[in-house]
């Protein structure tokens, strides 16, 4: 197997694939029974911890502060609207504000997460045969198509 390297692998190889020569390497060449090329294989993605019920309350009264901000900074614009506005719309106290985010516009931080989020599951729900930047614009159209909410649930015009 000369010229052919194989890369140290901690745990067996990445995601239990496997080249044309049946071993892991990254030499992009698809194994005839699965046709799976290394270097354009996304990670699978993370499992979400366990989270406690304060966790989750937590992260719920986040979103409902970063909502809020952004129907704020949509309507009266990110110059004219003040943290305390924010928590008042939120349902919140100013102080509780402060808590979350140290400043009005880090309040929209967690909407940006969320979209990443959806943006990276639509990237691996893409079908196998896209390339890499063809599965990345598949992935932008599902996330920015009105009412897709994820992969399990394609949005209009989306195949099963």
């Amino acid at each position: 197997m000369a010229g052919h390297p194989v890369p140290e692998h901690r745990g067996g190889p990445p995601n239990g694939r496997l080249c044309h020569r049946g071993i892991a390497c990254r030499c992009e060449q698809p194994h005839p029974s699965t046709g799976f090329r290394l270097r354009t294989a996304l990670p699978p993605p993370p499992r979400p911890p366990l989270l406690s019920l304060t966790e989750r309350r937590k992260a719920e009264t986040r979103m409902e502060i970063a909502r809020a901000a952004a129907g704020l900074f949509v309507r009266h614009g990110l110059r004219a609207t003040r943290a305390e506005d924010i928590a008042q719309s939120a349902g919140i106290a100013p102080r509780t504000f402060y808590r979350y985010f140290a400043t009005k516009e880090e309040a929209v931080a967690p909407l940006y997460a969320a979209g990443a989020q959806r943006w990276a599951e639509a990237v691996r729900a893409a079908p196998a045969a896209l390339s890499v930047p063809e599965a990345l614009e598949h992935g932008a159209r599902h996330t920015l198509t009105p009412g897709w909410a994820s992969p399990s649930t394609p949005g209009p015009g989306c195949a099963p």
